[in-house]
């Protein structure tokens, strides 16, 4: 796989936002701050990458997992991660410099407490996945859009956006609601099983159609990938996407997330920049405590970010706003917690317009990447 230098990344990045928007300005430190944890992300992926081959993936009307491995010829290829991407880049407007804008930041609870969360697994089986050119008409199937009555803007790290369309597929006899599902979709550096997931992935929240989903019956579904990935090349990578219901149901099999033995404390937000339509960039830091008996790796887990838009609402609610990333240890901080000991992570995240992000009641989740897809 052709590996991208800090000159190379930095043009290719540039190029391809400057074609997108009329007028891109960064940060100059925040601009850095990106860069770095894209080179650094990269540097960690394997040699091995280079070696894998492109295979497709079937999954029966029974399985909960379908996958699609992306055609070389389909769209334009990959090089970096979709977290790293996301801290530099705004859903809605351009970005701007942050010229007076003070450190503002809000704190949470410093009770130490350990997230958990059990999903229940939709009946849906996922059946003629493709990934086609071009944005889906009227898309509305991103976790934290809003009808605003605006057309839906697109953060495009590569000149060409990227749809996954299928079928959904109800296994159950019972009818089931487009709105009351939940899916996250993943698209994978790695061919084969969804487990884990790779830091180099790519990770999205996606809503359910509008329709009812009746019994042994399909609707269509699309999702336009924003941000869109800028891929090098497309082969080896692979397009899993995985239904839950919105609210616990003891009929359907569940799955319990955040079983890891670390717990978070003393949760702190900063804006560290705004972009166009009041956007903010935050930067989320939390103190996780190992309470488990064996050392613990950071890297070895990926985060859940939930934003409560109403008091006591599930967290797989329409009424939450919802994101995945890295656990990124603070820069000085060991890539290894032992049982017992604290360190403090760091998450950033692009925020929702006109919306202050610090005033939310916030969740983090911790998940084991090899228990995501199990």
């Amino acid at each position: 796989m052709n590996r991208l230098n800090d000159e190379e990344l930095d043009k290719a990045l540039r190029d391809t936002l400057h074609g997108q928007l009329d007028e891109v300005l960064l940060k100059k430190d925040f601009e850095q701050k990106v860069l770095e944890r894209i080179v650094n992300k990269e540097s960690r992926i394997s040699q091995e990458v280079q070696k894998l081959q492109p295979q497709l993936q079937k999954r029966s009307r029974k399985g909960k997992w379908a996958a699609f491995t992306l055609g070389s010829q389909r769209v334009i290829g990959l090089s970096i991660g979709a977290v790293a991407m996301l801290i530099g880049l705004v859903i809605l407007g351009v970005l701007r410099p942050e010229r007076s804008l003070p450190l503002s930041s809000a704190s949470h609870s410093a009770d130490s407490k350990i997230g958990v969360l059990r999903a229940t697994l939709a009946p849906i089986a996922v059946e003629n996945v493709e990934v086609i050119s071009g944005a889906a008409p009227l898309e509305q199937s991103g976790a934290n859009q809003e009808a605003h009555g605006q057309a839906q803007k697109i953060v495009a790290l590569s000149k060409q956006l990227l749809t996954v369309q299928a079928q959904l597929y109800n296994a159950s006899g019972l009818p089931i609601s487009g709105k009351d599902l939940q899916g996250m979709l993943f698209v994978l550096r790695q061919p084969s099983e969804l487990s884990p997931v790779q830091e180099s992935d790519w990770e999205y929240f996606v809503n359910g159609p509008n329709d009812m989903i009746l019994p042994h019956r399909s609707v269509s579904w699309s999702f336009t990938l924003n941000p869109t990935p800028t891929f090098a090349h497309l082969r080896n990578h692979t397009v899993h996407l995985v239904w839950f219901l919105r609210h616990t149901n003891n009929a359907f099999p569940s799955l319990t997330m955040g079983t890891l033995p670390i717990s978070t404390s003393d949760i702190r937000e900063s804006v560290i920049g705004m972009g166009g339509a009041n956007v903010q960039f935050l930067r989320i830091t939390a103190r996780l405590t190992n309470r488990g008996v064996v050392p613990w790796n950071p890297r070895s887990a990926l985060a859940m970010l939930f934003f409560d838009r109403q008091a006591g609402v599930a967290l797989f609610s329409r009424k939450t706003y919802k994101y995945f990333d890295d656990v990124t240890p603070l820069a000085g901080s060991s890539t290894s917690l032992a049982p017992g000991q604290s360190m403090t992570a760091t998450f950033d995240i692009v925020g929702v317009p006109d919306t202050d992000m610090r005033q939310l009641p916030l969740h983090i989740l911790l998940v084991a990447r090899d228990q995501v897809g199990a």
